[in-house]
């Protein structure tokens, strides 16, 4: 889906300010034809980009540049602001390229597959909103005051390495997605990896703030309910496609991840394909 400038409602400000609480907070996958950064203010925040998927915590804040299709998923729990974000012309961010190309960051910012979080402390979250708020609620708040917040974001932010996720992690996160992948579990995506277990293990954690068993399970919970959505199979039938083998276990991991029952779920959710 892409989402055009000339949709935003600019004025003559020239950038867009939002921000965003649980209560109604969906965002499907999407690009658009303008640049954009954003703050996140939920506990965990997963952050669909470019056909990956990271963890995000509070204070984390990321550039989306016009050619990234990025999405969210929320916590159903989590009550209270989710993120705030500026939206704003592709030529604001060529401007902070050039002003940035001799420094590491700009490569990170503007020329990797993924781009750069940048770690923001608690007490510039604080100013940050406090000049948001500005942007938001001031007329007279232009181009200055634009760059102003987003030098102070960048001169202050530390970058998590995001955009460094080495080719071989990436892979093998992204063919977890496969259905015939999931019965081989936790052992399937070390050999996809290549790599010993506990490397495997420690550089999924630093780039996707997950460890395998978790990844594994969120997968096989994802297939889980789609063929829920989709299919008349059986839910034991189900659990067992999706690798698991343990009929409660997959119960009450169901339940904790989608805040229903398989069967409750199945009923509010059944759309069968044809």
């Amino acid at each position: 889906m892409l989402i055009e400038w000339s949709s935003l409602n600019t004025g003559e400000r020239g950038f867009h300010t939002a921000i965003y609480g649980a209560a109604g907070f969906r965002s499907v996958c999407h690009n658009h034809d303008f640049a954009e950064c954003f703050v996140v203010l939920a506990t965990e925040l997963i952050h669909q980009i470019n056909g990956a998927e990271v963890v995000l915590k509070k204070g984390d804040a990321v550039f989306i540049r016009p050619d990234d299709a990025h999405g969210f998923r929320l916590d159903p729990r989590f009550s209270g602001q989710v993120l705030f974000n500026v939206a704003f012309p592709p030529e604001v961010m060529e401007c902070l390229r050039n002003r940035f190309e001799q420094e590491s960051l700009s490569t990170e910012l503007f020329d990797r597959e993924l781009p750069a979080v940048l770690n923001l402390p608690e007490h510039l979250v604080a100013v940050l909103l406090e000049q948001f708020a500005l942007l938001q609620s001031s007329a007279s708040a232009g181009r200055l005051h634009l760059e102003c917040f987003l030098l102070n974001l960048l001169l202050n932010g530390s970058s998590a390495g995001v955009g460094q996720i080495p080719d071989w992690l990436a892979c093998a996160y992204q063919c977890m997605e496969e259905p015939k992948r999931l019965c081989g579990g936790v052992a399937e995506f070390v050999r996809l990896c290549g790599r010993s277990p506990e490397h495997a293990s420690r550089s999924l954690k630093k780039y996707y703030g997950c460890t395998p068993t978790e990844l594994v399970t969120r997968r096989r919970l994802e297939r889980a309910a789609l063929l829920l959505r989709t299919s008349n199979l059986s839910i034991d039938e189900i659990a067992a496609k999706c690798g698991f083998l343990n009929l409660s276990y997959f119960y009450r991991e169901f339940k904790e991840h989608y805040r229903l029952s398989p069967r409750r779920y199945r009923l509010q959710n059944f759309t069968p394909v044809l």
